[in-house]
């Protein structure tokens, strides 16, 4: 039987900060780094190992798997949030939102964010 084990990387900055990062390429901070050491201590045995090609990700693998050879995969980077990238959940609601309250004007604004986030996939 095949086992699947997920781990998601350990915090970044823009993580602290409730940021959109996406496929910003953003390194552990001080508190993603002990997150995965915490993690570490348990001791995790695999056969196989496969990343995303972000920073976080690979040191994330490098700190649980510190001898273990991985496999950069593409297809696993995170998605691309367009013109939210980067921004704090806060800021989203408020970012470029039409002046002119009229529905037509709130679907052109979500359909421009939209196209944003769609083309980065």
């Amino acid at each position: 039987m095949i086992e699947l084990l997920f781990i998601r990387h350990g915090a970044t900055a823009g993580n602290l900060r409730r940021r959109y990062i996406g496929r910003t390429d953003e390194p552990l901070c001080g508190e993603g780094i002990a997150q995965v050491e915490t993690l570490r201590k348990q001791g995790l045995l695999i056969d196989e190992l496969f990343v995303s090609p972000l920073l976080r990700t690979r040191q994330t693998a490098d700190i649980l798997f510190p001898k273990m050879p991985y496999t950069v995969v593409d297809g696993f980077a995170e998605m691309d949030f367009g013109c939210f990238e980067g921004k704090a959940a806060d800021e989203v609601r408020l970012y470029d939102m039409p002046k002119q309250s009229t529905p037509v004007s709130h679907v052109k604004w979500f359909l421009t964010c939209s196209k944003s986030v769609l083309s980065g996939m």
